[in-house]
């Protein structure tokens, strides 16, 4: 049964616009050394926008951390330059510092959580998260990674929280995100009655996501034991994919599923 892939709802572009909206930084001027404030902001113009040069970031980044060691958000922007050039160990490392540096850095604290939940350090994860979520505990993207943590670890209960908090955020209050991550923790669960009310509220958000249509199909098939339901589901999954070419080989997939389900019960 598919999830909702973490990557694609919290985007890296979006990280690094929360970084110049906690940042402040502003362009100074004056003087022939820059300063960790002009040093950030040039790591940031450099690793935004269409050309994005992170290898620069990098370079500028690590500037400001030798200049001055004690500035957290310096260390943020390096761990996020490495990051992105591939270098994830060093990236950890260097995150590390920042939140040692300053406990209250609320991009420090997301941004350690998220690196370690990224790679599959998920029981690490969680404490630097919830440390993010003392700091802004309306922010969705701390409780969305706050529920697939806790769900990765089993913890169903936190998780089904965390993501019924979700659903009540701006962001998340029209979107079948966190209803479709409640009935995939209640299937894992073997309480059908609750996935089945959960997937139906997903639907109703989003009858058109792919996603959603395809577990919905898969539950009925699995777990529901109704074929006819499926197969309405798996042709809707078909009919909205049909232009994706990547998806074909789950469209082949389906059809002998279906034929499989027609065959078996005279359909």
């Amino acid at each position: 049964m598919s999830g909702i892939n973490y990557k694609s709802i919290v985007s890296f572009s979006a990280v690094v616009l929360l970084i110049v909206l906690l940042m402040g930084i502003v362009s100074c001027g004056g003087g022939s050394k820059q300063t960790n404030e002009e040093l950030l902001k040039a790591a940031i113009d450099s690793a935004t926008g269409p050309k994005a040069d992170w290898q620069k970031a990098k370079t500028l980044a690590y500037k400001a951390v030798k200049q001055k060691s004690d500035d957290a958000n310096a260390h943020v922007m390096l761990s996020l330059a490495l990051e992105q050039c591939g270098q994830p160990g060093n990236a950890i490392d260097e995150i590390r510092k920042a939140v040692e540096i300053d406990t209250k850095n609320f991009m420090a604290q997301f941004t350690k959580g998220r690196m370690l939940f990224e790679n599959e350090r998920i029981g690490d994860s969680i404490a630097p998260l919830k440390e993010a979520q003392k700091l802004r505990p309306d922010n969705e993207n701390v409780i969305l990674l706050l529920a697939r943590s806790s769900a990765a670890l089993g913890r169903y209960k936190e998780a089904a929280g965390y993501y019924a908090t979700l659903a009540k955020t701006p962001a998340y209050r029209n979107k079948a995100v966190p209803y479709n991550e409640l009935a995939i923790l209640y299937v894992n669960q073997k309480d059908y009655q609750k996935a089945s009310v959960f997937f139906q509220e997903a639907y109703k958000k989003a009858p058109n996501d792919h996603i959603v249509v395809l577990n919905l199909g898969i539950f009925c098939d699995v777990h529901l034991k109704n074929p006819v339901f499926a197969i309405k589901h798996y042709n809707r999954y078909q009919e909205l994919t049909l232009s994706n070419p990547e998806l074909a080989p789950v469209r082949n997939k389906l059809k002998k599923r279906i034929d499989y389900l027609k065959a078996t019960y005279k359909l």
